[in-house]
């Protein structure tokens, strides 16, 4: 049997939290739907409409004005264009260049700090640009109290040109939903998506090997010359977080502050620490319901009943009914290790965390309507991630220094959460096939080292965040010589846009650096 939770991407990305966001659980009456909305126009494959030149002799990175790919959000003040940059800087025989497409947010001050914020988004791969229509006003808007706000697509990512979105394994992953099949069929399957796309790649000259890390850092610097910053502010968000690191490590002039929510250091071995990880935040998740009284009056055997509905599934899947974002019906097979992976998604977003004991209560009474709401927009989750860009960065800086005895034990080590990861291409022992039929080299040790800097940093991290513990956080945080750390209780992935609490001590930090945030709230 082929778990559901394999066919949807298990990617450190905040887009996750973002569409949680959008979830409304029924009340219980058995009238409510799934929660759609339409999605916005869907991303082309980097083969059309790519507009790559080549290098010039006195090439420097300059901002084109043009617009927006994206509707803006009513009301607001936003310059869109694109930055265009080399493909690849280490390679003397690639002089492609590539585009950024770029918004700058303005201010809501009359009189806006010169030093704006650039959001560096989580993935790799996660498209920003393309859910500002859902995710600005709640995420975003609030960092325009006294400055401009800037985010734009990272090389290879949504409507950024080339766009490696890969729809070949976003269109097999939708037609495995239904199907019972076998781990090794369904990943075999997949393979022969990502091997397409890889081809269709490489004819169209993308040099796979250049979407990296260090070449987004590289394009972050070259972006900040181009809009004509003199200092900027960043904001890195999960996999965002190891961009900024890496931005200080490279390219740390003009950097005034960073911030690193839900950190994801270049030093962790994301791939096989995942499982314990995983295990780490339901354990959080149990352990907090017990210890609220009104929580462990109503289910005082939650975690039995999960994992004794993860066995039922797994014996007895169900088919449920599920809405894509574009409004497109599909049929669900939902086995027990995909109920786990659920809860795992789930324990991302502060919105959903607390629903979380009455689902798997449901959903032992076979009541399986808030269950079919978060598979969809789990699934849709899918919609906005270039894949392409995800594999060539998490195969390159992820895989290549992980090893396959150590994370197929990580998986055999946690029977009850491991399943989760075992059959996901990106962090299970399936992903060192699919680095090697992608075909990108390994990166340099110093993609697996930790990054030194005396530049201020706040780093944030939540209590359930099952995917970038705590722990990685403090860890990001012991390198770095200016830096704050912050737990947030009752708070999952992407904090400074899930609470009020977190997003303040931001601003305060950004507004003056050089003192410790006031975290009594």
């Amino acid at each position: 049997m082929k778990a559901l939770s394999a066919r949807w991407p298990l990617l450190v990305v905040v887009v996750a939290a973002a569409l949680i966001a959008w979830i409304v659980l029924s009340d219980g009456d058995g009238d409510a739907e799934p929660t759609t909305t339409t999605a916005p126009a869907t991303t082309t494959s980097m083969a059309e409409e790519t507009t790559t030149t080549t290098l010039s002799a006195d090439f420097a990175p300059e901002f084109e004005p043009g617009r927006c790919r994206f509707d803006p959000p009513p009301g607001r003040d936003v310059e869109c264009g694109w930055v265009a940059v080399p493909e690849n800087r280490s390679d003397p025989d690639n002089n492609r260049v590539i585009r950024l497409h770029v918004a700058i947010f303005r201010s809501d001050a009359v009189f806006p700090e010169s030093d704006p914020i650039v959001y560096l988004s989580g993935g790799p791969g996660s498209e920003e640009l393309e859910t500002i229509g859902f995710a600005f006003e709640d995420a975003f808007a609030p960092f325009l109290e006294n400055r401009d706000f800037i985010m734009f697509d990272q090389r290879g990512v949504g409507y950024s040109e080339p766009a490696l979105a890969c729809p070949e394994v976003l269109a097999v992953s939708l037609d495995m939903l239904d199907d019972d099949i076998s781990d090794e069929e369904a990943f075999e399957r997949q393979l022969v998506a990502y091997e397409e796309c890889r081809d269709s790649l490489l004819a169209a000259g993308v040099d796979l090997a250049a979407y990296t890390t260090a070449e987004n850092a590289a394009d972050v610097a070259d972006l900040r010359i181009a809009l004509g910053y003199e200092e900027w502010n960043l904001l890195g968000i999960s996999y965002g977080t190891r961009l900024a690191l890496t931005v200080l490590r490279d390219h740390p002039e003009g950097i005034r502050s960073v911030v690193l929510d839900s950190a994801y250091p270049p030093q962790v071995d994301g791939i096989a620490e995942a499982p314990a990880n995983a295990r780490r935040a339901f354990d959080v998740l149990f352990d907090s319901c017990a210890a609220d009284a009104a929580c462990a009056a109503a289910y005082p055997e939650i975690e039995d009943t999960l994992w004794e509905q993860v066995d039922r599934l797994n014996e007895s899947p169900v088919l449920l009914p599920i809405v894509y974002f574009d409004g497109r019906r599909f049929d669900a097979l939902v086995n027990g290790d995909a109920l786990a992976g659920v809860v795992f998604q789930a324990l991302y977003s502060a919105e959903v965390i607390p629903l979380l004991p009455q689902l798997i209560t449901d959903v032992a009474a076979a009541d399986y309507l808030d269950l079919a709401t978060l598979v969809s927009n789990f699934v849709s989750i899918s919609e906005f991630v270039s894949f392409g860009m995800h594999t060539s960065v998490q195969c390159r800086e992820d895989v290549a220094f992980a090893d396959p005895a150590t994370v197929a034990a990580a998986v055999a080590a946690e029977p009850q959460v491991g399943q989760i990861f075992a059959e996901d291409s990106s962090f299970g022992t399936y992903a060192f096939d699919l680095c090697e039929a992608w075909g990108t080299p390994a990166a340099g040790p110093i993609e697996d080292e930790a990054v030194s800097s005396d530049i201020p940093t706040l780093v944030l991290a939540g209590e359930f965040d099952p995917i970038t513990p705590p722990e990685w956080g403090r860890e990001a945080a012991a390198t770095l010589s200016a830096s704050s750390f912050f737990e947030f209780p009752g708070l999952g992935h992407a904090t400074s846009v899930a609470d009020e609490c977190p997003q303040r001590m931001v601003l305060d930090f950004i507004d003056d650096p050089g003192a410790v945030p006031d975290g009594s709230c």
